[in-house]
């Protein structure tokens, strides 16, 4: 398999409606509030899946026994492809009971009982490149649910960080030309408020249906290609991005 490693930094610009507000202080005189968001998209360096295991049978002893097998040979299946032991867990069993309507030869009605059992295994993976190789050893070793797949990155304080500062150039940079259009100038910073940055993935969900994350648009975005591998089929796995948000206040002065 060919890995292709390409350093690119592409710095995108959209402009986009933020909300400003003037206002006078007695004791600061006239402010100017203006909002500044950023997105920072990079590459992931780890991946997460959540798969299940589900079993029915009509008595709970041969559906554990049918899910611990199962549990077992997707372990064995992972652990094949060189992931650590650590890096692969498994969570306690869920069990539920249910009644099935059947009929008999004469068309009499009954009810018999099934019990389903779940579990979860929670795979950390490191190496990018064996992306799609681990789905498949885990669907073909028994997995019935690829509940979410979570694709993140070690260095996620330095890129939140990172955001905000571009944030702040946003907003700062917004002030100057509101105010220029005015004929003043701002001053120095009297508040800044910083919101819950936050970091979105492709999927995610908890066994039922697919849920994909989405980033609304930002002030600024800019993306890094740190030559993250590309997965055993040679197809990229996309960007993560992380935003942020922030509010500052400055003063607004005559020039």
């Amino acid at each position: 398999m060919k890995k292709f490693i390409n350093f690119s930094i592409l710095a995108i610009l959209t402009f986009c409606f933020q909300t400003v507000s003037f206002a006078y202080h007695e004791d600061q005189g006239p402010t100017i509030a203006v909002t500044g968001e950023a997105e920072v998209k990079v590459d992931p360096n780890e991946v997460t899946y959540n798969f299940g295991v589900e079993t029915i049978t009509e008595t709970m002893q041969a559906s554990k026994a049918d899910n611990d097998r199962i549990t077992q040979n997707v372990i064995t299946a992972l652990k094949s492809l060189k992931i650590p032991g650590d890096d692969i867990q498994a969570s306690q069993i869920n069990v539920s009971k249910y009644f099935e309507e059947r009929y008999d030869a004469q068309n009499k009605r009954y009810r018999t009982p099934t019990f389903t059992i779940r579990r979860s295994i929670i795979i950390t993976l490191k190496d990018l490149s064996l992306f799609e190789n681990v789905i498949t050893r885990a669907l073909d070793a028994g997995v019935t649910h690829v509940n979410g797949i979570n694709f993140r990155t070690t260095e996620l304080k330095k890129y939140r960080e990172e955001a905000r500062e571009i944030a702040i150039k946003a907003a700062q940079e917004k002030a100057e030309k509101l105010s220029a259009a005015l004929g003043q100038k701002v001053g120095k910073a009297t508040s800044i408020n910083s919101y819950q940055s936050g970091s979105y993935s492709w999927y995610n969900n908890l066994w039922y249906g697919w849920n994909n994350a989405s980033s609304t648009g930002s002030q600024y975005s800019v993306q890094y290609n740190t030559g993250t591998a590309p997965t055993d089929s040679g197809i990229s796995l996309g960007k993560i991005s992380i935003t942020a948000s922030v509010s500052v206040s400055f003063e607004l002065l005559e020039k």
